[in-house]
């Protein structure tokens, strides 16, 4: 075999992608005939990922075969591990292997991550060498992994200004630590940049949440006490043209959401976090941000995101404006 690519890790989107943009390279430089793409989850394919890697290439120099899934493959039955085993020492002198799988994270420097089973040691040791590129979901609890993780995509993105430390934070408290809501709303501003916007921190609240990130930021002003802010802020997103229905949606799912953080403890993260649509992550820097939150505050945000609610279902005459200014005097309860 020519060679043999790993693409590692539980971060399944990154895993893809450098699998994906390897596999492009390489389509570059050989004949289409010559590229042959396997996944090993589905049963049907395995057989023929095997016999792939002994053809030798047929218009090019080389032969690429790529195989996903092969975690799946190596927890398969004796017989097909057997298969697998012998693969590679039987595969064509001018094959290429890029090989994906998932695995979980492991803290031993360099070591070859758990991604084959003790049954398959002819294979590990023919992978043991082999060049891999591992790619590993932070932990919640780690700020400085997902702050590099924002880094990392910016600089694939070509966005220098979240590079820096305090962008690539604003952008975490207002995404996640998801790898694939970061590339999407990166894919977004660098859009922006590419139009001439400057990124700011504003920049991105609105690219995030467009005009919801208004209202969020209006609700912790009100929770936080912050009347003039809150003012302030409810000016802008009359500015904004925001509807009554839409203010009235998006403060009782704030407010909701600000309060079922402070009635709830870390053990019921999976509900929350489900619940918000965030990763346990964010619901962690939540729950730090709003650790001082008064919950007194938080109920009449909620008995007033309500009330604006019962107004606006009863067509009553009132105004965008009216409705945003009572939700911020809600601060000087």
């Amino acid at each position: 075999m020519n060679s043999i690519e790993l693409f590692l890790g539980d971060d399944e989107h990154r895993r893809g992608r450098a699998l994906r943009r390897r596999q492009l390279e390489w389509e570059a430089e050989v004949d289409p005939l010559d590229v042959e793409v396997f996944d090993l989850r589905v049963p049907e394919q395995v057989a023929r990922a095997i016999t792939a890697v002994r053809i030798g290439p047929l218009l090019s120099a080389a032969r690429v075969v790529v195989w996903r899934g092969l975690e799946v493959a190596l927890a398969a039955d004796g017989q097909r591990q057997a298969q697998l085993e012998a693969a590679i020492p039987a595969a064509h002198h001018d094959v290429v292997l890029l090989a994906e799988g998932h695995t979980p994270p492991t803290k031993v420097k360099g070591k070859l991550q758990t991604l084959l089973v003790t049954a398959c040691r002819p294979l590990e040791k023919a992978l043991r060498d082999a060049p891999r590129q591992c790619f590993n979901v932070p932990a919640p609890w780690d700020r400085k992994a997902q702050v590099e993780l924002v880094k990392e995509i910016a600089a694939e993105e070509g966005l220098p200004y979240l590079c820096g430390d305090g962008p690539a934070e604003a952008l975490l408290d207002q995404v996640g630590a998801d790898s694939a809501r970061l590339q999407s709303e990166m894919v977004k501003l660098a859009a922006l940049a590419a139009a001439g916007q400057p990124l700011t921190k504003g920049t991105l609240r609105r690219a995030v949440h467009g005009d919801k990130a208004d209202l969020a930021a209006l609700h912790r002003a009100v929770v936080a006490g912050d009347g003039p802010r809150a003012m302030v802020l409810a000016d802008q997103a009359v500015a904004a043209g925001i509807k009554a229905g839409e203010c009235a949606s998006v403060l009782q799912r704030e407010a909701m959401a600000t309060l079922l953080v402070k009635c709830t403890t870390a053990s019921d993260d999976t509900m929350v976090a489900g619940w918000l649509g965030c990763s346990p992550g964010m619901l962690y820097h939540r729950r730090r941000e709003w650790a001082g939150m008064s919950r007194k505050r938080c109920e009449a945000a909620m008995e007033a995101a309500l009330a604006m609610a019962e107004v606006v279902t009863s067509n009553r005459p009132i105004t965008v404006r009216q409705l945003l200014l009572r939700y911020a005097l809600t601060a000087g309860v």
